[in-house]
This record gives C-alpha cells, structure tokens and sequence, in this order.
C-alpha cells in the first residue's frame, strides 16, 4: 500500500491523502435496463411497471446486485448483465 500511496502523492503534488471506506456519502447508484437482453429473455413479462420498478431500485439493492449477480424484482430474477449499473457522484 505504501507505494501506491507514494506514487499517488507524487503524481498529485500533495503531501496527504486520505481515505474514505463510507462511499454512500459521495455516490448513488443508478441504472437502466438491457432491453435487448431483458426483452428477449423477459418477453412481455417487461412492461412498464417493470421499466418503473427497475428505475426505482436503491443504492443498497444494486450494489447487492453487482456482488451477487442477480436481484429478485417481486417474482422476476434479475440476471448478471441485465441491469447497466452506474456510479454517480453526489452534488
């Protein structure tokens, strides 16, 4: 670790570096559906109140997704690959 940390501190010209473990204080998840993948694996079990129910997921349930690879969404599992998950900075 200490010369990754000394590496950092010399590309970035500084003499400290400090490190954050509790990233739901700068990051939210969010993410939209693979329609081509869920569409044809779903069929017309992807209808909006799916689209809806996807793009209401929290934080907490798709970063379970990303360590599992699969989230239950009422009684559809959700495959690895299916949900494109971001990580967006807070303001």
């Amino acid at each position: 670790m200490l010369e990754v940390e000394a590496y950092i501190k010399e590309e970035l010209n500084c003499l400290e570096i400090m490190t954050e473990t509790d990233e739901d204080k700068y990051i939210n998840y969010k993410c939209e559906p693979d329609n081509k993948e869920i569409g044809a694996a779903l069929k017309k079990q992807f209808d909006k109140k799916l689209k809806q129910a996807i793009a209401s997921l929290t934080s907490a349930q798709l970063r379970q997704y990303l360590k599992d690879g699969q989230l239950m969404i009422g009684d559809i599992k959700m495959e690895s690959g299916w949900l494109k998950v971001q990580k967006v900075f807070k303001d």
